[in-house]
């Protein structure tokens, strides 16, 4: 039976790394029990999970804006799961027989999942079509990619967990003609904070800062967000 719903994956970050850092005993205990968390709250937003994949766990909401609370719920629980998780959201039709879900939607979901920073939450515009204003201003366009067996690119979307909507302050400049003449090479933006020396350039396209230990540049305040901004590097 074919049917929509909103498809999450949720994948612990570096599972591998973890269980050479820890051993296996340590690193198994800690990640079940980060995914027996992650289970109470896909639960208590009337998700259901479908299967496990790995370190990681396949869900499904009848609503999209249940699929986004469920995935900040997540997010904001993160230091008491003792790891770092990624989040993917898609809404579409799949088709449910024997416990399980298959169809284009859960390749596409697994596609924006991968794309996810640690402590990320990425969703398509399908979910954001489907959200209530109110949850719409907790979410920032970050790009629009293709995915493998779509011929359009679909647009992927950041959605922020209600202490990341309140600290954020964004600031885009688009559409300014910095040079009037042939550009300088190579171009380079040199960032310095306390010890850190760190360069935005071709090869070195982008800088990510905020207050969690995955990011470049790391703010260690309450004041920062965990993902609090982005330097890129783009058409010079």
């Amino acid at each position: 039976m074919e049917v929509n719903l909103a498809i999450m994956f949720v994948d612990i970050v570096d599972s591998t790394r973890l269980y050479e850092r820890l051993g296996n005993v340590r690193a198994a205990a800690l990640t079940q029990g980060a995914l027996e968390q992650v289970r109470d709250l896909v639960a208590a937003h009337k998700g259901v999970v479908v299967k496990s994949l790995g370190d990681g766990l396949m869900c499904a909401y009848p609503s999209a804006d249940q699929l986004c609370l469920a995935a900040a719920a997540m997010i904001e629980r993160q230091p008491q799961l003792g790891v770092g998780i990624r989040v993917g959201g898609h809404f579409g039709p799949v088709v449910c027989q024997d416990n399980d879900i298959f169809g284009d939607a859960t390749n596409t979901t697994a596609r924006v999942q991968s794309l996810a920073k640690p402590n990320e939450i990425l969703v398509t515009g399908a979910v954001v079509e489907r959200l209530p204003s109110l949850l719409r201003s907790r979410l920032r366009l970050i790009d629009s990619t293709t995915v493998k067996g779509k011929t359009l690119p679909i647009s992927i979307y950041q959605f922020r967990t209600e202490d990341e909507q309140d600290d954020a302050i964004e600031s885009t400049i688009s559409g300014v003609d910095l040079f009037t003449g042939p550009a300088p090479s190579p171009i380079t933006l040199q960032l310095h904070y306390l010890d850190q020396r760190l360069e935005v350039s071709r090869s070195h396209p982008k800088v990510t800062i905020g207050r969690d230990a995955h990011n470049d540049i790391r703010i260690l305040s309450k004041r920062a967000s965990r993902g609090h901004g982005t330097i890129e590097f783009e058409r010079e």
